[in-house]
């Protein structure tokens, strides 16, 4: 079952590659969660990175970005 979980910034819900990204790159029990483009704009840089970013995370073989 996926979790339900919502943008902290705009309060869209998340895909499991954006809870995934955002357990990778806040730690596993992080409780507050951002949507790829309110990510985007608090690291400032573009949606575009992030999905790269996805992409060679799930290349690599990390376990959070399951099919």
């Amino acid at each position: 079952m996926t979790e339900m979980i919502n943008c902290e910034g705009c309060g869209s819900r998340l895909g499991r590659d954006e809870i995934a990204l955002n357990r990778k790159l806040n730690g596993l029990e992080t409780e507050e969660f951002l949507c790829l483009e309110c990510m985007a704009e608090e690291f400032g840089v573009t949606v575009q990175d992030l999905e790269n970013k996805i992409e060679d995370f799930k290349e690599s073989g990390c376990t959070l970005f399951g099919d």
